[in-house]
């Protein structure tokens, strides 16, 4: 309650109305005004993602993310950790038995949480099968099914 009513955190302290002053450290010593000391803000840890918004006529490859951590159990463009340069993110794609692939864009984004950086790299590819991994959604589903948090939206922007 002192902290709140009389020790106020955005504001100057009201240390004549405070019922404990003559305890007070802070007020004893003159150093009001410089308590309480923020400890400063920890740096955002970067990370970097190539993500890849994979088509297949009007379907957009889409997978659920893990039960736990960041964006527990949401759904997400399928990615992989490091920033791939696109004969690396072709090699990727060709393992994940999407058929034949061609590149329609790449483009670069960024999404800041509140304590990490994620650099990503989108390469947009048409393909010619839908594998099972993905739940291949339609655009009705991306609209009223499968919400994608805001660092994967903003790829679906020019689509």
């Amino acid at each position: 309650e002192l902290g709140a009513v009389v020790c106020v955190p955005n504001g100057s302290a009201h240390c004549e109305a405070c019922p404990v002053s003559e305890y007070c450290f802070a007020y004893r010593h003159g150093t009001v005004e410089e308590l309480p000391v923020k400890a400063p803000k920890r740096a955002k840890r970067p990370e970097e993602h190539t993500v890849f918004c994979l088509r297949c006529g009007d379907r957009l490859a889409v997978e659920r993310r893990p039960d736990s951590g960041l964006l527990a159990g949401l759904w997400q463009l399928p990615n992989t950790p490091g920033l791939l340069d696109e004969q690396q993110a072709g090699a990727f794609a060709s393992g994940q038995g999407l058929g034949d692939v061609r590149l329609r864009s790449a483009r670069d984004g960024k999404h800041i949480f509140t304590h990490i950086v994620w650099t990503m790299r989108c390469y947009t590819l048409e393909c010619s099968s839908m594998p099972p991994q993905y739940r291949w959604a339609a655009p009705d589903e991306l609209r009223t099914e499968i919400s994608l948090p805001t660092a994967f939206r903003q790829f679906l922007d020019d689509e």
